[in-house]
């Protein structure tokens, strides 16, 4: 029997793929003594800064997870900077910092120019040696604070990210984000982070030594990823990114297919154009890892999309084959369970290849489960997760690609 391209290509496509599961679970299980970091006895002074447009229906919960850190109140500052607001946002803060006294918040109020700018705004208005940026929908666990300062012990490291979680799995969509978020939130930026590959230093919560803010600069645009954008500008200059695996901070996921459909055409997109802005980052003898984890993106997402678009086909196609089958014997259902014959299956390579493609999946998944300390079921999101997302993925990479070849604009 011989062998297709388009198999050939799969083949190289699962390897490749199968190369990556195994390089990540050694990378953490080598690490697995350095996965958590001690707390400080000593506490950084903290600058939280949180951009908000029109987020009258989640800021108070976020403004709420901030009294109930663990963290001391006199070590903590809270910028709020509303980025023009057309909802009842601004009253919403004013009202919380005059209520919360023992809080340490000031509230700045612009015209509408973009989360960047808000961003900026903040960083510019606060003294404190370490700021973090949290998003208006997104709310802290009460230990976050101290598990992610803890990596600024080390000198050396510039930046850390924490593990994003959704704080709702109900639903298809929000099952999927949840699953998704466990592998890539949890699992492979731990992974990254000790291969020196972070790219992205997320909204919900990042924090940063306040002189890197003179070292780099301050926020951009980004193509509308502010956060990939001053991630490659920190890796551009070799700067250590860190994972707190273990502080954590929930996000409201995605409940419609539009709202997903747009947050990620807008990060591939992102990812796409920075990309261009920063091709220096895919040399492998300037930047290791980094580099090669890069790579391996592009290709992951090129043989997703490839993948994706050939298991479509080969469903349409098997589909339309029984119709017409169908439609010869005049939809007569009893003369075709009579044509069909069971026999033992003709296992080929790629089966078991991807068998082990899925086994790869689920352990992503359990282990970013346990090592983020998720208590919740997860049987539910790992089904959706394993059925949908590829197809999904290859959709809003296939978008992606569309808007930024003819140069389309999006919006948040």
């Amino acid at each position: 029997m011989t062998t297709t391209p388009i198999e050939i290509i799969i083949y190289i496509s699962i390897f490749l793929g199968l190369y990556f599961a195994i390089l990540t679970l050694v990378t953490l299980f080598e690490n697995r003594k350095e996965l958590y970091k001690k707390k400080r006895k000593d506490y950084p002074n903290v600058c939280l800064i949180v951009p908000a447009y029109n987020e009258e229906k989640t800021i108070g919960k976020t403004l709420n997870s901030f009294l109930k850190l663990d963290y001391p109140k006199n070590k903590l500052e809270i910028i709020v900077v509303d980025d023009g607001s057309r909802d009842r946002t601004f009253k919403i803060v004013d009202g919380f910092r005059k209520k919360n006294k023992e809080l340490e918040l000031k509230v700045f109020r612009k015209r509408n120019e973009g989360k960047y700018t808000a961003l900026n705004l903040g960083i510019q208005n606060t003294k404190a040696e370490l700021i973090g940026t949290v998003d208006a929908d997104s709310y802290l666990d009460s230990k976050a604070i101290k598990k992610i300062t803890a990596y600024f012990k080390d000198p050396e490291i510039k930046a850390a990210i924490s593990t994003i979680r959704m704080d709702s799995n109900k639903g298809i969509l929000s099952a999927i984000q949840n699953a998704e978020f466990l592998i890539g939130s949890a699992f492979i930026k731990k992974a990254f982070s000790f291969l020196g590959g972070i790219n992205v230093v997320p909204g919900p919560l990042s924090v940063f030594r306040k002189e890197v803010f003179k070292e780099v600069g301050l926020y951009r645009d980004g193509h509308k990823t502010e956060d990939l954008e001053m991630a490659f500008r920190l890796q551009k200059r070799n700067f250590k990114i860190a994972h707190a695996v273990d502080a954590i901070v929930y996000t409201t996921p995605c409940i419609t297919f539009k709202s997903l459909f747009k947050q990620r055409l807008r990060w591939r997109r992102g990812i796409l154009l920075n990309i261009k802005d920063y091709p220096e980052l895919l040399n492998p003898f300037k930047h290791g890892h980094l580099a090669l984890l890069l790579l391996y993106g592009l290709f992951g997402f090129s043989a997703t999309l490839f993948i994706s678009s050939y298991a479509i086909f080969k469903i349409i196609n098997l589909a339309w084959g029984k119709f017409n089958h169908l439609w010869l014997i005049n939809f007569d259902f009893s003369q075709l369970l009579a044509d069909i014959s069971f026999s033992f299956p003709n296992i080929k390579p790629i089966l078991i290849l991807g068998f082990f493609s899925l086994l790869a999946f689920i352990s992503y998944i359990l282990i970013g489960k346990r090592i983020s300390f998720e208590k919740r079921s997860v049987k539910k999101d790992s089904f959706c997760f394993i059925i949908f997302y590829n197809f999904l993925s290859a959709f809003w990479w296939a978008s992606a690609i569309y808007v930024v070849l003819f140069k389309k604009d999006i919006n948040w």
